[in-house]
């Protein structure tokens, strides 16, 4: 398999912030989220798929629908 960029949408405090996290599927970044950045709260994970810009992202990320990617 090859990996993939995901982007982890945090919130923290009452802002939310994006991090980059490249690896092989979906799960492994949303475990990465929810067990390694104790700090933060994991509120989405989006696909680089997507093609979402930042801004967009981070608009999204209150919401925290975005768990899934893009059928391949």
């Amino acid at each position: 398999m090859e990996t993939k960029l995901y982007w982890l949408a945090f919130r923290v405090g009452d802002t939310y912030k994006l991090s980059p996290f490249h690896c092989e599927t979906r799960q492994q970044a949303i475990h990465h989220g929810l067990e390694h950045v104790l700090d933060r709260e994991l509120v989405a994970v989006f696909s680089d798929d997507l093609t979402l810009t930042i801004p967009q992202m981070l608009e999204l990320a209150p919401i925290g629908a975005h768990w899934w990617t893009p059928p391949q």
